[in-house]
């Protein structure tokens, strides 16, 4: 690979946590969680999820690392896809990612479409998503795969088959990644009361609810 070239990688991962348990369990997928990254050893991966381990509902754009995912003793499964990109989607894609993050308190996990999953129903609210939305998102917006469309419902079993022709790899995440500190991933355990965590859990689904109701 050349030094200059520009690739978008879309990971999939059998995320290890009881939320992604019960999810790989009641969709009979393989995989629960997806991000995106830039990097061949996925040291910086982008998604919609969780900020910290003891905080599930309290969720958004986030910044990952391959330490996220090196807490279970079997290894975490991820399958990676890698598509090309031009210089120009290269820094458009990397100018919005970075005005979620100088923005991130405006930015929500959409909890509300991850509990209709099974239905069907994609549930549109403006600055929501969930993993599987964002990865979509920005393939849609950045025209990067002509069959994307971002008013669609996919599965993560849908965008698997999708992106077949741009697969890279499967396996333990921890084969290629490179860690080296958290970065930007502050996902190790916050110190919060249990009554403050239910508190700000509860204010941000309160949030898009609203959200939902204006839309």
């Amino acid at each position: 690979m050349k030094s200059d070239d520009k690739y978008l990688y879309i990971v999939f991962s059998a995320a290890p946590t009881r939320i992604g348990s019960i999810i790989r369990f009641v969709t009979g997928n393989k995989y629960s969680h997806v991000s995106i990254s830039f990097d061949e050893d996925l040291k910086r991966m982008y998604s919609f999820t969780r900020y910290h381990a003891n905080t599930p509902f309290i969720a958004g754009f986030s910044e990952e690392s391959p330490l996220r995912y090196s807490g279970s003793e079997e290894g975490t499964i991820v399958k990676v896809c890698k598509i090309p990109l031009s210089e120009e989607k290269y820094d458009g894609i990397m100018s919005y990612l970075n005005t979620l993050k100088l923005n991130s308190d405006a930015y929500m996990y959409n909890y509300i479409s991850a509990l209709l999953f099974l239905t069907g129903f994609k549930i549109r609210i403006p600055q929501a998503y969930t993993c599987l939305e964002f990865a979509v998102h920005i393939l849609s917006r950045f025209e990067l795969f002509d069959l994307i469309d971002d008013r669609s419902f996919y599965d993560i079993a849908d965008l698997e088959a999708m992106l077949r022709d741009y697969f890279a790899f499967e396996g333990d995440i921890m084969e290629i990644a490179q860690p080296e500190g958290w970065g930007g991933d502050f996902y190790a355990m916050r110190e919060d009361s249990t009554v403050r965590i239910c508190t700000r859990s509860a204010r941000r689904i309160g949030r898009l609810i609203y959200r939902l109701v204006l839309a």
